[in-house]
């Protein structure tokens, strides 16, 4: 998957793709703990977030793969921007997400960021624009609630 940068109004750089080993990933995470964008009370602090950042709400990297911008709630009441990525050659199934830590220079991969977020669990999601392919959101713009099955893939 292609390299791509995102960068927020700042001048902060992100780098979404994981271009460090687990290991090197988890130890500059341990030596650094990330402080995550979210915890908003109203989405629209998450519109706002994810606006900053210069790149456009769906990303195609062909192969039914899409990097979008996204917006999730969790059990705690709680928003959070992402940006997901989307596989539409399995209906739109959600693969993977990244988080975007202020104290990196890089997306955290969910995998990665699970020790970081104290029991917080994504409950539904919305993408910031419609994606035709996407046989899970069904009722956009509304939240979709994640499928019991996906909900450990992204966090």
């Amino acid at each position: 998957m292609p390299l791509l940068g995102l960068q927020l109004p700042d001048g902060t750089i992100f780098q979404t793709v994981n271009h460090y080993k687990d290991e090197s990933m988890q130890q500059m995470l341990s030596t650094k703990k990330p402080v995550f964008y979210g915890q908003y009370q109203k989405e629209l602090n998450c519109i706002r977030t994810l606006a900053g950042i210069e790149i456009p709400p769906l990303q195609n990297f062909g192969e039914g793969i899409h990097y979008m911008k996204a917006i999730i709630f969790c059990n705690n009441g709680l928003y959070h921007p992402i940006i997901l990525v989307i596989d539409t050659n399995h209906g739109g199934e959600v693969i993977d997400g990244r988080l975007i830590s202020r104290k990196h220079d890089f997306l955290v991969p969910c995998n990665h960021a699970k020790p970081f977020i104290n029991n917080t669990y994504p409950v539904s999601y919305k993408t910031l624009e419609k994606l035709d392919d996407d046989m899970q959101q069904v009722g956009w713009p509304a939240y979709t609630p994640f499928p019991d099955n996906q909900i450990p893939k992204v966090l």
